[in-house]
């Protein structure tokens, strides 16, 4: 299982951009663990706009 932490919405990065490529290869083999810190919790709609719908 692979792990792949990125940070929540409110930080513009180009953490989706970069997992678009291989979203093929991690579908079903990894775990997303939004970093969210103080913030609110992520929605499930704004993790799938900012992850490529993975």
């Amino acid at each position: 299982m692979i792990t792949v932490v990125v940070n929540d919405s409110t930080r513009p990065t180009v953490a989706g951009r970069m997992l678009a490529p291989v979203a093929h290869l991690l579908e079903g083999r990894c775990r997303i663990l939004v970093a969210t810190g103080t913030h609110r919790e992520v929605s499930a709609s704004e993790k799938s706009a900012q992850m490529c719908g993975l």
